[in-house]
């Protein structure tokens, strides 16, 4: 997987600077957060509602998957990488990024598998799942297109600074369209 987090960190240390405090929801192992601090110098901590015995940045594990127990704005910078399309219900969606909305000071970094077609999606969903059953990740295909993201980010109080899609080499070769989505607060 250590491809995969190259990819990854190429596509979000550019919107990070040395220093800010960063919470990464749904960090799983850490290795994202923790190649962002080493690459962008970042301060991060992790959240997840699954203990992945993460010792060398703070954590935070969620009791209640759709709040996280901080104070509003308090955190520079706000990321989820590939968490929304975990959340079984188009209202918990909401929900979720409703959290990160309000916890960031800055800017909310968001990649999410965006499947531009059927073809798309069935692969999207193979590798879902093949990806998350070590994990025990629930997996409902809560997928939406750039599109449907797009308007739900535009009129949440941030604006869509930025909007990049990208077919990943790792671990998928390119079978399924990631978008990096930059919200910045307005």
């Amino acid at each position: 997987m250590f491809l995969r987090e190259n990819e990854i960190i190429r596509k979000l240390a550019p919107w990070v600077r040395e220093g800010q405090t960063l919470l990464d929801i749904g960090s799983g192992t850490g290795l994202i957060a923790r190649r962002l601090a080493r690459v962008a110098g970042v301060r991060p901590t992790l959240c997840d509602v699954v203990d992945y015995r993460k010792v060398e940045f703070p954590s935070i594990q969620l009791q209640n998957p759709l709040h996280v127990p901080v104070a509003d704005r308090s955190f520079d910078v706000v990321t989820m990488c590939f968490v929304l399309h975990h959340v079984p219900s188009w209202d918990d969606q909401l929900t979720v990024l409703g959290e990160a909305l309000r916890i960031a000071c800055e800017r909310v970094l968001i990649i999410e598998d965006t499947p531009f077609n059927r073809v798309d999606l069935a692969f999207n969903k193979f590798w879902d799942k093949l990806l998350n059953l070590r994990h025990g990740v629930p997996v409902p295909y809560t997928f939406r297109s750039v599109e449907e993201w797009s308007e739900i980010f535009s009129s949440d109080g941030y604006g869509l600074r930025e909007t990049v899609s990208y077919r990943p080499k790792w671990p998928t070769l390119g079978m399924y369209h990631h978008t990096l989505f930059v919200l910045d607060r307005a």
